[in-house]
Parts: structure tokens; C-alpha cells; sequence
């Protein structure tokens, strides 16, 4: 892909539903669809180091001569985002054996520290939005144009030859198109307050229990999670913060730091059950939000007819 056709899509790709016309209300998405079944880690995993690679190398504001914000701010929010929602999607789509692959195990715990700083640069970003600038960014995307379709598609040909799954993008559209629906049809305030609460809900959620060895042992099989037993390590932190919760990562082990994480569970576990699926779709909504955020007021700041910001 182009480097302008892919900063382009990856940063605006929830425009993609302005080509869906008189939806009289948003419909909730589906919910995840089961992980794929990954033949060669070697070949995933190094498709997923380029992807984090090429993303390293995003810059939007590049691409918008006449915004006069914080570019470097810009750019690494938007790259910090896309990463997250990047390496969340590659580590879900895996099954439960292939989460728990050593070197998957040690991409995952690497990215933790982006992941929370992505969500609380996010949240920075987003509450401090003007109303004007909401109602700038709900009149671009009500507006009837084509370009839509376009950043959707390029987006969705990104995602596929990074290695992300067709069920993964499936979902994503989805998501997408739910959320745009919601910005172009509801003051954008309400989605961002919702999603905010939901975000530091799933933050604040006691996922750490050590009563869980029993079953995430079951979860990824004996062997596998035996084998990580023998393996030396270093201790790690003994809970995730908000970022990885919020995206739901279902399955982080370090067994010689005696730390065993799952971001989900059934219902024996009480108050964490289905906080991978929903903190999944909680992760992937927020980021959406920011990301089409930043993209409209790249492009709109300094034009004649919009106040900059």
C-alpha cells in the first residue's frame, strides 16, 4: 500500500459508514467470532513484528501541510492507538496454545507499557475536545461523500496483508460502522462519556487472582503450560493496568514471578467473567473514537472555513 493511501485509511477508517445510508438506529456489534487457526507461529509472528514496525513509522500530520496543532503529540497518539488495536487483534485471533507461546508472551508483556499510555494520552485527548470541535467532527461525517468506502477498503487490505485475520476484520468493520453511526447521529460527547466510564470500569477490575492457575492451566493445556513453568523469566508486575484490560488480552503467564493473568474468565470467577469480550469491543470503540478524532482535525485544522484548535 501507498504510504499516503495508508495514513489516510488507518487513520480515518470509521468513515467507512458514511456509505451506509438511512440506518434508522445503530445496531450493537456482533459478538467475536472464534480464533483462527494459526499453522506457522515463525511466519505469523514475523508478520506481525512488520506490521508493528510499519505502524512505528505512521505520520499523519506528514500528510496535512496546513495543520499548525502539535505534530509530534499528533502522531504518536495515532501511532500508539493503531499499534494497540494492532497487536490486540494479532494476540486475539490466536488460540489459546499460541497465546501462550513464549515468544507471542514476550511481545505482548513488551507492548503493556504502550498499551496504558495509549489509553491515558486517549483519554487526555478526548476530554479535552471543545464542544465546537464535536460539531465540526459530526459534520464531516455526515457529510454524503464517497470517501468513506475508499478508506475503508484500503484499512481492510492493510489489515489483511499485516496478517490479521478475516474474522478479525469482519468484527472491526463492524465496529466501525457502529461507531461512526453513533458520532454522526448522537452529540459525540455521549458516545465519549459512555465508552469513558465503560474504559475505567474494565480498569478497575480485579483480574489477577492467583486461584486461577487451575484454570488457566485447563485453558491452554498441561503441556504448554507446564513448559512455560520451566522457562526462565523475570518477574513481572502482579496486575495489568486499564490498557491491556480494556482490550481485553486474554492470557498473559510469567510462572517464575508467580504471575498468572487472564482478562476474562466463566462465571466461577465472578466479577471478571466476559471482561475479555467486553473489554475487547470497550478497547477497540475507544481508540476508533480517537483515531477518527485526530484524523478530521488533522485535516480540518487551518482550512479557511474551520477555527483551528
Amino acid at each position: 500500500m501507498e504510504r499516503r493511501e495508508f495514513v489516510v485509511a488507518a487513520g480515518a477508517s470509521g468513515l467507512a459508514a458514511l456509505t451506509s445510508k438511512s440506518r434508522a438506529a445503530a445496531a450493537q456489534p456482533s459478538p467475536l467470532r472464534p480464533p483462527v487457526v494459526i499453522p506457522d507461529m515463525d511466519t505469523y509472528l514475523s508478520r506481525m513484528d512488520a506490521g508493528m514496525e510499519r505502524i512505528g513509522r505512521w505520520s499523519p500530520s506528514s500528510e496535512f501541510p496546513a495543520f499548525n496543532g502539535d505534530r509530534a503529540a499528533a502522531d504518536s497518539l495515532a501511532r500508539k492507538s493503531l499499534r494497540t488495536l494492532y497487536a490486540t487483534a494479532m494476540f486475539a485471533d490466536l488460540p489459546r496454545d499460541k497465546q501462550a507461546d513464549p515468544r507471542m508472551q514476550e511481545r505482548m508483556w513488551a507492548a503493556l507499557p504502550e498499551m496504558d499510555e495509549a489509553m491515558d494520552e486517549m483519554e487526555a485527548f478526548l476530554r479535552t475536545r471543545s464542544h465546537e470541535e464535536w460539531e465540526m467532527l459530526q459534520a464531516v461525517l455526515q457529510r454524503p461523500e464517497e470517501v468513506g468506502a475508499r478508506i475503508a477498503q484500503a484499512l481492510d487490505h492493510e489489515a489483511e496483508i499485516s496478517g490479521v485475520s478475516e474474522a478479525r476484520r469482519a468484527q472491526t468493520r463492524e465496529l466501525m460502522e457502529y461507531t461512526v453511526w453513533r458520532l454522526r447521529n448522537q452529540p459525540p460527547e455521549l458516545l465519549v462519556n459512555e465508552y469513558l466510564e465503560k474504559v475505567e470500569k474494565v480498569g478497575a477490575t480485579d483480574i489477577a487472582s492467583a486461584g486461577r492457575q487451575q484454570w488457566l492451566a485447563s485453558r491452554v493445556g498441561e503441556e504448554v503450560f507446564w513448559q512455560q513453568a520451566q522457562r526462565p523469566t523475570s518477574p513481572r508486575e502482579r496486575t495489568l493496568k486499564r490498557g491491556a484490560k480494556a482490550m481485553g488480552i486474554g492470557l498473559l503467564i510469567d510462572v517464575v514471578g508467580g504471575l498468572l493473568i487472564a482478562a476474562g474468565g466463566t462465571s466461577q470467577f465472578g466479577v471478571v467473567a466476559g471482561v475479555g469480550v467486553f473489554g475487547l469491543t470497550v478497547g477497540t470503540i475507544w481508540f476508533l473514537v480517537g483515531l477518527i478524532t485526530v484524523l478530521v482535525g488533522l485535516a480540518l485544522s487551518g482550512t479557511p472555513d474551520t477555527p483551528a484548535h
